[in-house]
Order: C-alpha cells, then sequence, then structure tokens
C-alpha cells in the first residue's frame, strides 16, 4: 500500500483495526466502540516530498490561470483592435460618401446656377478645390513634410492632372 492510498484508506483501516482488536480484547472483557488513525507521520524525507510534489502541482495549476488570463486578454485587446478598424472604415466611406455627395450637389448647383462651364470643368474645379483642402489639413497637423510644385503654375499644374485623369476616366 503507498503512503496516498494509506491517506485515503485511513477510515476502512481505523474500521478494520477495530473489528480485529475487538474479537481480541472481549476475549478480556474489554469493549472497544471505535478506534481512530488520528495522524499518519511519514518519514521527514518523505513529507518534504509530497510538500513539494503539492506545491509543483499548484504552480503548474496558476501557471495554467495565468496563461489563459494572458489569452483572455489578448484576445479581447484584438477582438476591440479589430472593432475599432471596422468602426474607422465605416467613418472613412461615410465621410467619402458625404464628399461625393457634396461634388454631386455642387456640380448640380452650379449646371442650375448656368455659370457657363461643362461638367467636366465644374468637376475639375471642385477636384483642385478639394485637393487645396487636403493640403490645408496637412498643414494644420503640423510637424508634417510635404514636398509640392514650386513654379508658379503649381496648381495649374495640378488642375492639368486632374483634367487629364477626368478624360482617361471618360475614355474608359
Amino acid at each position: 500500500m503507498t503512503l496516498d492510498e494509506l491517506f485515503e484508506k485511513k477510515d476502512e483501516i481505523a474500521l478494520e483495526v477495530q473489528h480485529q482488536v475487538a474479537e481480541e480484547m472481549t476475549a478480556y472483557g474489554y469493549i472497544i466502540v471505535k478506534t481512530l488513525i488520528t495522524k499518519v507521520e511519514p518519514d521527514a524525507e518523505v513529507k518534504q516530498s509530497m510538500n513539494e510534489i503539492n506545491a509543483a502541482q499548484r504552480k503548474r495549476v496558476a501557471a495554467q490561470e495565468l496563461a489563459e488570463a494572458d489569452k483572455i486578454k489578448i484576445v479581447t485587446a484584438a477582438e476591440a483592435e479589430a472593432e475599432k478598424d471596422r468602426l474607422h472604415g465605416v467613418g472613412i466611406a461615410q465621410q467619402r460618401k458625404a464628399i461625393v455627395d457634396g461634388l454631386a450637389e455642387s456640380i448640380a448647383e452650379l449646371k442650375e446656377a448656368n455659370v457657363g462651364m461643362s461638367e467636366e470643368q465644374i468637376m475639375s474645379i471642385l477636384l483642385t478645390n478639394q485637393y487645396l483642402d487636403t493640403l490645408n489639413t496637412f498643414a494644420d497637423k503640423g510637424n508634417q513634410t510635404l514636398f509640392l510644385p514650386n513654379n508658379p503654375n503649381g496648381v495649374d499644374d495640378i488642375h492639368t492632372q486632374i483634367l487629364s485623369s477626368l478624360k482617361v476616366d471618360n475614355k474608359k
């Protein structure tokens, strides 16, 4: 029988001892009511070894629990980051839709006002204006370095590039 089995079956052993001793002692006039095993004292080295095993098992369980907690933190952070990115994308999509709606509204208003420009010219002016607004946004941020055309015709060059891109899109 191992020491672990001894601890587990202490009550069964006490009952068996009671039966055996009771039979022997009744011949002498004694009645054994109950026997108790109150303390099992293994050798000090065995006791130390058992304590170390117990401590190691508890440390293993604690390490598993800590790892599970870390996993939960990482998964929660990843889910939060994914949701943040999704909402950021929704915001950008709504912003772009508002810009397109605004451009369409501006084109319609200018066409109604009969300013004497084609839809392509109106779009070119609006897109150039959008480009300049974007540059202003960068400039407002600070700590930004922008490389822009440095000649007097810089805005005209951008305007020409926008017109060219519109013509290419119309040809497709």
